[in-house]
Protein backbone atom coordinates (compact mmCIF):
# COMPACT_ATOMS: atom_id res chain seq x y z
CA UNK A 1 0.00 0.00 0.00
CA UNK A 2 2.83 2.43 0.85
CA UNK A 3 4.40 1.90 -2.56
CA UNK A 4 1.22 2.89 -4.40
CA UNK A 5 0.62 5.73 -1.98
CA UNK A 6 3.99 7.17 -2.91
CA UNK A 7 3.15 6.77 -6.57
CA UNK A 8 0.11 9.00 -6.17
CA UNK A 9 2.21 11.93 -4.96
CA UNK A 10 5.11 11.70 -7.42
CA UNK A 11 5.95 15.07 -8.95
CA UNK A 12 5.08 15.89 -12.55
CA UNK A 13 8.48 17.62 -12.80
CA UNK A 14 11.33 15.29 -13.72
CA UNK A 15 15.05 15.78 -13.18
CA UNK A 16 17.43 15.03 -16.05
CA UNK A 17 20.87 13.67 -15.29
CA UNK A 18 22.30 16.27 -17.68
CA UNK A 19 25.86 16.76 -18.86
CA UNK A 20 28.73 16.56 -16.41
CA UNK A 21 30.43 19.77 -17.61
CA UNK A 22 32.69 22.19 -15.83
CA UNK A 23 31.49 25.85 -15.84
CA UNK A 24 34.11 26.88 -18.42
CA UNK A 25 32.97 24.16 -20.85
CA UNK A 26 29.24 24.93 -20.76
CA UNK A 27 29.39 27.90 -23.14
CA UNK A 28 31.49 26.16 -25.86
CA UNK A 29 29.21 23.09 -25.76
CA UNK A 30 26.17 25.39 -25.95
CA UNK A 31 27.51 27.08 -29.10
CA UNK A 32 28.43 23.75 -30.70
CA UNK A 33 24.96 22.32 -29.99
CA UNK A 34 23.25 25.48 -31.29
CA UNK A 35 25.40 25.58 -34.42
CA UNK A 36 24.76 21.89 -35.05
CA UNK A 37 21.00 22.39 -34.77
CA UNK A 38 21.09 25.41 -37.10
CA UNK A 39 23.07 23.43 -39.70
CA UNK A 40 20.62 20.53 -39.48
CA UNK A 41 17.66 22.90 -39.93
CA UNK A 42 19.31 24.73 -42.84
CA UNK A 43 20.34 21.59 -44.75
CA UNK A 44 17.02 19.80 -44.33
CA UNK A 45 14.92 22.88 -45.15
CA UNK A 46 17.10 23.51 -48.20
CA UNK A 47 16.57 19.94 -49.39
CA UNK A 48 12.82 20.19 -48.78
CA UNK A 49 12.61 23.50 -50.62
CA UNK A 50 14.65 22.17 -53.56
CA UNK A 51 12.48 19.09 -54.07
CA UNK A 52 9.16 20.90 -53.56
CA UNK A 53 9.90 23.86 -55.86
CA UNK A 54 11.72 21.96 -58.62
CA UNK A 55 9.06 20.18 -60.68
CA UNK A 56 11.67 18.06 -62.45
CA UNK A 57 12.30 16.38 -59.09
CA UNK A 58 8.67 15.34 -58.61
CA UNK A 59 9.53 11.71 -59.25
CA UNK A 60 9.14 8.66 -56.96
CA UNK A 61 12.78 8.57 -55.85
CA UNK A 62 12.81 12.23 -54.79
CA UNK A 63 9.34 12.12 -53.27
CA UNK A 64 10.51 9.23 -51.09
CA UNK A 65 13.68 11.18 -50.32
CA UNK A 66 11.47 14.10 -49.25
CA UNK A 67 10.44 12.09 -46.20
CA UNK A 68 14.00 11.89 -44.86
CA UNK A 69 14.44 15.64 -44.14
CA UNK A 70 10.94 15.73 -42.64
CA UNK A 71 11.92 12.87 -40.36
CA UNK A 72 15.27 14.52 -39.54
CA UNK A 73 13.52 17.77 -38.62
CA UNK A 74 11.19 15.90 -36.28
CA UNK A 75 14.04 14.08 -34.56
CA UNK A 76 16.40 17.05 -34.26
CA UNK A 77 13.66 19.42 -33.06
CA UNK A 78 12.63 16.89 -30.42
CA UNK A 79 16.20 16.63 -29.14
CA UNK A 80 18.23 19.82 -29.60
CA UNK A 81 16.01 22.61 -28.18
CA UNK A 82 15.74 20.83 -24.83
CA UNK A 83 19.50 20.24 -24.67
CA UNK A 84 20.26 23.84 -25.71
CA UNK A 85 17.84 25.21 -23.09
CA UNK A 86 19.38 23.07 -20.35
CA UNK A 87 22.88 24.24 -21.30
CA UNK A 88 21.88 27.90 -21.51
CA UNK A 89 19.82 28.08 -18.32
CA UNK A 90 21.78 25.39 -16.48
CA UNK A 91 18.55 23.66 -15.55
CA UNK A 92 17.96 19.95 -15.38
CA UNK A 93 14.20 19.82 -14.98
CA UNK A 94 11.51 18.89 -17.49
CA UNK A 95 7.76 18.36 -17.22
CA UNK A 96 6.60 14.76 -17.53
CA UNK A 97 4.31 15.59 -20.47
CA UNK A 98 7.16 17.36 -22.28
CA UNK A 99 9.47 14.43 -21.58
CA UNK A 100 6.99 11.93 -23.03
CA UNK A 101 6.49 14.13 -26.11
CA UNK A 102 10.24 14.37 -26.66
CA UNK A 103 10.68 10.62 -26.27
CA UNK A 104 7.77 9.91 -28.64
CA UNK A 105 9.25 11.96 -31.49
CA UNK A 106 12.77 10.64 -30.92
CA UNK A 107 11.38 7.13 -31.35
CA UNK A 108 9.37 8.23 -34.39
CA UNK A 109 12.63 9.51 -35.89
CA UNK A 110 14.61 6.34 -35.13
CA UNK A 111 12.03 3.95 -36.58
CA UNK A 112 11.01 6.27 -39.41
CA UNK A 113 14.57 6.44 -40.75
CA UNK A 114 14.65 2.64 -41.08
CA UNK A 115 11.25 2.49 -42.81
CA UNK A 116 11.98 5.36 -45.21
CA UNK A 117 15.39 4.00 -46.25
CA UNK A 118 13.82 0.57 -46.83
CA UNK A 119 11.20 2.16 -49.10
CA UNK A 120 13.98 3.95 -50.98
CA UNK A 121 15.85 0.64 -51.39
CA UNK A 122 12.70 -0.89 -52.90
CA UNK A 123 12.39 2.04 -55.30
CA UNK A 124 16.02 1.60 -56.42
CA UNK A 125 15.45 -2.12 -56.93
CA UNK A 126 12.49 -1.48 -59.23
CA UNK A 127 14.33 1.31 -61.09
CA UNK A 128 17.45 -0.79 -61.68
CA UNK A 129 15.96 -4.24 -62.35
CA UNK A 130 12.60 -3.26 -63.89
CA UNK A 131 13.43 -0.05 -65.80
CA UNK A 132 10.79 -0.61 -68.51
CA UNK A 133 8.05 -1.13 -65.93
CA UNK A 134 9.28 1.43 -63.41
CA UNK A 135 6.73 4.13 -64.20
CA UNK A 136 3.92 1.55 -64.13
CA UNK A 137 4.96 -0.04 -60.84
CA UNK A 138 5.88 3.22 -59.08
CA UNK A 139 2.71 5.04 -60.04
CA UNK A 140 1.47 7.98 -57.97
CA UNK A 141 -1.14 5.75 -56.32
CA UNK A 142 1.40 3.08 -55.42
CA UNK A 143 3.85 5.70 -54.20
CA UNK A 144 1.27 7.29 -51.92
CA UNK A 145 0.45 3.84 -50.52
CA UNK A 146 4.13 3.25 -49.74
CA UNK A 147 4.55 6.65 -48.03
CA UNK A 148 1.30 6.22 -46.08
CA UNK A 149 2.34 2.72 -44.99
CA UNK A 150 5.73 4.00 -43.83
CA UNK A 151 4.29 6.75 -41.62
CA UNK A 152 1.17 4.97 -40.37
CA UNK A 153 3.04 1.82 -39.37
CA UNK A 154 5.72 3.97 -37.72
CA UNK A 155 3.23 6.06 -35.73
CA UNK A 156 1.15 3.00 -34.74
CA UNK A 157 4.19 1.06 -33.55
CA UNK A 158 5.46 3.94 -31.40
CA UNK A 159 1.97 4.85 -30.14
CA UNK A 160 1.53 1.33 -28.76
CA UNK A 161 4.97 1.59 -27.12
CA UNK A 162 3.94 4.73 -25.23
CA UNK A 163 0.42 3.55 -24.43
CA UNK A 164 2.04 0.61 -22.66
CA UNK A 165 4.33 3.06 -20.85
CA UNK A 166 1.68 5.57 -19.75
CA UNK A 167 -0.53 2.89 -18.16
CA UNK A 168 2.14 2.26 -15.52
CA UNK A 169 2.39 4.24 -12.22
CA UNK A 170 5.54 6.24 -11.48
CA UNK A 171 7.39 6.51 -8.18
CA UNK A 172 10.64 8.18 -9.26
CA UNK A 173 11.56 11.50 -10.86
CA UNK A 174 15.19 11.12 -11.96
CA UNK A 175 15.85 10.55 -15.69
CA UNK A 176 19.25 8.87 -15.90
CA UNK A 177 19.95 10.37 -19.32
CA UNK A 178 20.51 13.75 -20.96
CA UNK A 179 17.25 13.43 -22.88
CA UNK A 180 14.01 11.47 -22.59
CA UNK A 181 13.46 8.09 -24.20
CA UNK A 182 11.39 5.01 -23.48
CA UNK A 183 14.02 3.06 -21.50
CA UNK A 184 14.74 6.10 -19.30
CA UNK A 185 11.03 6.66 -18.64
CA UNK A 186 10.59 2.98 -17.76
CA UNK A 187 13.15 3.42 -15.00
CA UNK A 188 10.69 5.76 -13.26
CA UNK A 189 8.18 2.94 -12.89
CA UNK A 190 7.95 0.84 -9.72
CA UNK A 191 5.98 -2.11 -11.12
CA UNK A 192 6.92 -4.95 -13.44
CA UNK A 193 7.81 -3.71 -16.94
CA UNK A 194 8.30 -7.09 -18.63
CA UNK A 195 5.57 -6.43 -21.22
CA UNK A 196 7.10 -3.07 -22.13
CA UNK A 197 10.59 -4.55 -22.40
CA UNK A 198 9.38 -7.38 -24.61
CA UNK A 199 7.49 -5.01 -26.89
CA UNK A 200 10.51 -2.67 -27.09
CA UNK A 201 12.73 -5.56 -28.16
CA UNK A 202 10.05 -6.67 -30.62
CA UNK A 203 10.18 -3.27 -32.32
CA UNK A 204 13.93 -3.68 -32.75
CA UNK A 205 13.34 -7.16 -34.20
CA UNK A 206 10.71 -5.79 -36.61
CA UNK A 207 13.17 -3.15 -37.85
CA UNK A 208 15.79 -5.85 -38.36
CA UNK A 209 13.34 -8.08 -40.25
CA UNK A 210 12.24 -5.19 -42.46
CA UNK A 211 15.86 -4.43 -43.25
CA UNK A 212 16.79 -8.05 -44.00
CA UNK A 213 13.68 -8.78 -46.06
CA UNK A 214 13.68 -5.41 -47.79
CA UNK A 215 17.39 -4.98 -48.46
CA UNK A 216 19.09 -8.33 -48.94
CA UNK A 217 16.68 -9.78 -51.55
CA UNK A 218 16.74 -6.51 -53.50
CA UNK A 219 20.52 -6.09 -53.47
CA UNK A 220 21.11 -9.80 -54.06
CA UNK A 221 18.86 -9.71 -57.12
CA UNK A 222 20.55 -6.54 -58.38
CA UNK A 223 24.03 -8.04 -58.12
CA UNK A 224 23.02 -11.53 -59.28
CA UNK A 225 21.33 -10.28 -62.43
CA UNK A 226 24.10 -7.79 -63.15
CA UNK A 227 21.54 -5.06 -63.79
CA UNK A 228 23.47 -2.31 -62.08
CA UNK A 229 26.13 0.18 -62.94
CA UNK A 230 28.84 1.76 -60.80
CA UNK A 231 26.71 4.76 -59.78
CA UNK A 232 23.72 2.64 -58.75
CA UNK A 233 26.00 0.31 -56.81
CA UNK A 234 27.39 3.25 -54.82
CA UNK A 235 23.86 4.52 -54.19
CA UNK A 236 22.68 1.12 -52.98
CA UNK A 237 25.64 0.74 -50.65
CA UNK A 238 25.06 4.26 -49.33
CA UNK A 239 21.43 3.46 -48.50
CA UNK A 240 22.56 0.26 -46.78
CA UNK A 241 25.24 2.01 -44.71
CA UNK A 242 22.77 4.75 -43.70
CA UNK A 243 20.29 2.14 -42.53
CA UNK A 244 22.95 0.23 -40.60
CA UNK A 245 23.63 3.40 -38.60
CA UNK A 246 19.93 3.85 -37.92
CA UNK A 247 19.64 0.20 -36.86
CA UNK A 248 22.29 0.78 -34.18
CA UNK A 249 20.50 3.95 -33.10
CA UNK A 250 17.13 2.18 -32.95
CA UNK A 251 18.58 -0.61 -30.80
CA UNK A 252 20.03 1.94 -28.36
CA UNK A 253 16.75 3.89 -28.16
CA UNK A 254 14.41 0.90 -27.78
CA UNK A 255 16.47 -1.52 -25.69
CA UNK A 256 15.62 -1.63 -21.98
CA UNK A 257 18.33 -0.32 -19.68
CA UNK A 258 19.49 -2.19 -16.67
Amino acid sequence: MNNFSNVSYVSSTLILQGFDLSPENILPVFFVATLGYIIILFCNLLLLNTIILNKSLHEPMYLLLLNLPINDLLGSTALFPQIIKDLLLETRTIQFSTCVTQAFFIHIYATGAVFILTAMAYDRYVAICQPMRYSTIMSNTHLMKIISLVWLSNILMIAVLFILLLRLPRCRSLITNTYCDNPSLLQLVCVNTAINNIYGLMTVAVCQVITVNGYFPSFEEIHRSGCYDFASDIESNHIWSENEGNQDQSFEVFSPKG
